[in-house]
């Protein structure tokens, strides 16, 4: 505890002292971004800058290349700014223009300079709210994708994100499942919803040009294994261990063969604790052989592997933010049966082509870290029964089960339609 409080101190500390240095910098940088705002706001060339606090190969940084990817398509200047420094070897486009990515180091002043150098008088914030009252108070114009239903957020970080917001001139929900649960919490209704989208044609020309690095025997499978797979980040929204508990209660019951079924899971681990405890149990269940854990995939390649190597993808997320998810979308165009949890699915457009369970917790806006962790560190999920029963009826009837998506309902998760629906904002 003694040493616990030292460091905490030591921390704030060495952050006060930062700041206090960096306080003149800022200064002359804000003077200087002003300066040039005035002479250059109205340019028809100035750019977006998309501020996202890591780019890890989660589904928001995909969002935030896909955005970044869209906005250049249509003629829009675009930038990706990172306000720490994590960026992941996975995420598709970092081959571009170096100059149009920058790692601020959480640095006021470098984001000033980086904006006033290439004309950003734009800045589209996911999750991270940096430097947003200041960027705002220059002239900035300034939007807000709410990206989840942050249920972990503390009555103190949702303060904290509410004074950040303040002035912000566009809040955005990436569903209408996300934007009600904002609203509940923050008392702040003027939100918007924007869809996340994702790149069909790149989907499916990755199919052909990635089919041969994904394959059964790559992950010690044979042709007629049950293959069962679960591509996420490990983390705890995303609830491995519920899947565990489903899939140890099959096998139980004699319901599915050991023999022939598999349980696939590969993603990047973005929570150690949570990671640790999903390999201890899988080291320590009965069934330890038929629980593959792979590699994260490169997101070129997750349409091939969906097409190649699983006969159904679950997603027992305890919440999420986009519905469905870009996991989930991909899975759909590749025609591959899916199950999840019902977070608004049931309510929407794929109702009839995604097979949901009932989520573990029915009611999300009664959650905190503490009551998360009571559920997501068990395999004795609340909605175990639905899910081991959902999974038997699809594993073994995967053709009967294909979603076979109309195209024109896929065609409201591209990304063009995405990009237009933000540009009209911008501009």
């Amino acid at each position: 505890m003694k040493k616990r409080l030292i460091n905490k101190v030591k921390y704030h500390t060495r952050n006060f002292i930062i700041e206090s240095i960096s306080i003149p910098f800022t200064i002359v940088a804000m003077v200087r971004f002003k300066i040039s705002f005035l002479r250059h706001h109205n340019d028809p060339d100035s750019g977006v800058g998309l501020v996202v606090d890591d780019l890890n190969s989660g589904g928001l940084e995909n969002i935030v290349m896909n955005l970044y990817k869209g906005y250049r398509k249509e003629g829009v200047a675009s930038y990706v700014i990172i306000v720490n420094r994590n960026v992941s070897r996975y995420i598709d486009g970092l081959e571009d223009d170096p100059r149009q990515f920058q790692i601020l180091y959480a640095n006021r002043a470098r984001l000033l300079n980086y904006c006033r150098i290439h004309k950003i008088y734009t800045l589209h914030y996911h999750f991270s709210t940096f430097a947003m009252r200041t960027v705002h108070f220059l002239g900035i114009k300034t939007l807000y994708t709410i990206h989840n239903t942050y249920v972990w957020f503390t009555p103190r970080m949702w303060r904290h994100l509410k004074r950040s917001l303040k002035g912000c001139d566009f809040l955005i929900a990436v569903s209408d499942f996300a934007r009600e649960f904002f609203i509940k919490k923050t008392g702040i209704k003027k939100v918007s919803t924007i869809s996340n989208g994702i790149n069909i044609k790149q989907v499916q020309n990755n199919l052909k040009s990635a089919s041969a690095n994904q394959n059964r025997k790559l992950y010690g499978l044979k042709p007629t294994d049950h293959v069962i797979a679960m591509v996420s980040s490990f983390s705890e929204q995303k609830y491995h261990l519920s899947l565990i508990g489903a899939m140890e209660k099959l096998f139980e019951e004699k319901k599915c063969d050991p023999k022939n079924t598999k349980i696939l899971m590969c993603g990047p681990i973005l929570d150690k604790k949570i990671y640790r405890k999903i390999t201890k149990t899988i080291k320590n269940s009965p069934y330890s052989k038929n629980f593959i854990i792979g590699k994260p995939i490169n997101p070129t390649e997750i349409g091939a592997f969906l097409k190649n190597v699983p006969d159904l993808v679950v997603a027992p997320s305890l919440y999420e933010g986009g519905v469905p998810p870009l996991l989930i979308i991909e899975a759909l165009i590749c025609n591959v049966p899916v199950i999840m949890t019902d977070l608004d699915i049931s309510n929407g457009p794929f109702a009839n082509y995604i097979q949901t369970v009932p989520v573990a917790c029915s009611d999300l806006s009664s959650l905190n870290i503490k009551s998360i962790r009571k559920i997501v560190y068990s395999k004795k999920s609340p909605n175990l029964k639905e899910l081991s029963e959902k999974i038997n009826e699809v594993v073994h009837n995967p053709k009967q089960y294909a979603p076979n998506t109309p195209a024109s309902l896929l065609a409201l998760l591209d990304t063009d339609t995405m990009v237009k629906e933000y540009l009209k904002l911008i501009k």
